[in-house]
């Protein structure tokens, strides 16, 4: 395939893709008024967006994007993805339309009714941060050209002109979909069918966006005139990263936001669902002369109804219980809610903001400071978007520093809120990289991901070594290690849930080794939080 996001999208339009509302799309004024979407409704605003019900990237490759997985929650757009992990109610979709047996790789994606051309194009987003979803914006128009069009070979076929412009997260370096990584992205333009009429842009982003917190990003599009150079730039946070001046489109199409899977991506889908957030939307049309409005091809086809039949909401969970709790976390447990239709997610709310998505009736919550007052509840979640009333409030104070004992913690950046502490002693090939507030080890099957740092203690002193563990869903073992006067201790564990290991013992010498470990032969990823050493 020829890219990451784009061209999968681009190659299942060859298949009758629909992409345009309106036959011939035309300016109606001399000045495109600014468009801004700050989702702050209580459903998608049908009036700007459309939502796709399509199959993408090939009959095995993907379940395609559903609207089931489209929702407005707090001020935010929602568009959620399965992996391989899942067993929810939502299904996919076969090539043909027809419903696939399971949602597994199943995305979601929206698109701007009104098409747009030159303009700065911003939003604010947070990437869905496991590796095996591409998170995307993308500006897209798509023609077949025939017999009588300037375009046309005469080769007795139409020709494909797709018009793109998009931000893929993560970027890969080539076209194999390998080496992905959250501090890079792709900044593409295509204006062609072929694989010499795009230009592709792996470029670093100078951080990891996949750090749970909302970025802005923003491309500014030039179609030529008004003093400006054709050309597309791209801005990270306010930051210049690069111009692409180089198959650069000129005919106006819609904004499209979505998260799916690509054929051939090899970020292994090995969880259960995954969420790309949108906090707003906003274009700035700059009407420059190079622009063109024309009609697309297959209109009015591939989009869901904006009617939900179902409007009922699921109960609200009940039964709230915090059954074990860290200097830095708190793990949640409740019973199930119940629906007319069922349940598919549950939302956990840490002081009145949403933390993360879940399908199970648990969860833990991280990233919290020792000795300090939460509230927790739980609200419910149906296919069609329907969310129930909250749960009873619940409130918790967590442990001090250093875990039961109260003791000090030994350990430097054992909850990883910082860049320090450790030193990566990979093999080449494996990785370390902390993100997202853990400590994320990476092995392949013949390199061992690791991590370590000294410590120093008091010889005779008994100590507790404990982290918070979990897998990525693939099955890779992580053990945490001490190694004290040359005897090691260790606990393991190969679980998708986090849990919590650790290891006793009495100090022989004045200075222990402690280790963060995933073995080689595994090729998912080994997460680690919350060590700490007292």
């Amino acid at each position: 395939m020829k890219k990451a996001c784009s061209v999968m999208i681009a190659g299942a339009m060859l298949f009758s893709v629909a992409l345009a509302l309106f036959a011939t799309p035309s300016r109606t004024n001399a000045t495109t008024p600014v468009f801004f979407e700050d989702f702050n409704g209580s459903a998608l605003d049908n009036s700007k967006w459309l939502v796709a019900k399509r199959q993408w990237g090939g009959a095995n490759a993907n379940g395609g994007v559903v609207p089931e997985n489209v929702r407005v929650s707090n001020g935010k757009l929602i568009l959620e993805a399965h992996g391989d992990q899942y067993t929810g109610s939502v299904k996919g979709i076969n090539k043909d339309g027809t419903t696939r047996a399971d949602g597994k790789r199943v995305g979601a994606a929206v698109a701007t009714k009104n098409y747009y051309g030159s303009g700065s194009y911003e939003f604010s987003m947070k990437v869905a941060p496991k590796l095996g979803v591409c998170s995307a914006v993308w500006t897209f128009h798509y023609q077949e050209v025939g017999p009588g069009d300037p375009q046309y070979k005469g080769n007795g076929d139409y020709y494909a002109v797709n018009h793109e412009i998009d931000i893929e997260i993560p970027g890969r370096p080539g076209a194999a979909h390998t080496n992905m990584d959250f501090n890079k992205a792709l900044f593409n333009t295509w204006q062609g069918e072929n694989e010499g009429e795009y230009t592709t842009g792996y470029t670093s982003l100078g951080k990891y966006v996949n750090d749970g917190q909302f970025h802005t990003y923003r491309f500014e599009w030039h179609t030529g005139g008004n003093g400006q150079a054709k050309r597309v730039d791209f801005y990270l946070d306010g930051v210049f990263l690069r111009s692409v001046t180089t198959t650069v489109p000129d005919i106006a199409g819609r904004l499209w936001l979505g998260a799916w899977f690509p054929n051939g991506w090899t970020g292994t889908p090995s969880f259960d669902t995954d969420t790309f957030e949108v906090d707003w939307v906003k274009i700035t049309p700059f009407d420059e002369p190079g622009d063109r409005y024309l009609a697309e091809t297959y209109p009015n086809e591939g989009w869901a109804s904006p009617v939900m039949t179902d409007t009922q909401a699921p109960t609200a969970p009940s039964n709230l219980s915090a059954p074990s709790r860290t200097s830095s976390s708190v793990q949640l447990s409740w019973t199930a809610a119940t629906d007319n239709v069922g349940v598919t997610a549950y939302e956990v709310y840490r002081n009145g903001t949403l933390n993360q998505t879940v399908t199970s009736t648990s969860a833990t919550v991280g990233g919290l400071t020792a000795s300090t007052a939460y509230s927790f509840y739980v609200k419910a979640r149906d296919a069609a978007g329907n969310v129930s009333a909250a749960s009873s409030t619940l409130n918790v104070t967590t442990s001090a520093s250093g875990g039961g004992s109260g003791g000090t913690n030994l350990v430097t950046n054992g909850d990883f809120s910082g860049a320090g502490g450790w030193t990566n002693l990979s093999q080449s090939g494996a990785s370390a990289v902390i993100a997202g507030g853990s400590m994320n080890l990476k092995p392949t099957s013949s390199a061992t991901a690791e991590v370590e740092q000294y410590v120093n203690v008091t010889p005779g002193k008994a100590y507790t070594l404990s982290a918070r563990m979990w897998n990525s869903g693939s099955g890779t073992w992580g053990y945490l290690r001490v190694y004290d006067n040359g005897v090691l201790k260790e606990a393991g564990y190969n679980g998708t849930a986090a849990q919590t290991r650790s290891v006793t013992f009495t100090a022989a010498s004045n200075q222990v080794r402690v280790v963060l470990h995933a073995y080689k032969q595994q090729t998912g990823t080994f997460c680690f939080d919350d060590v700490t050493l007292s």
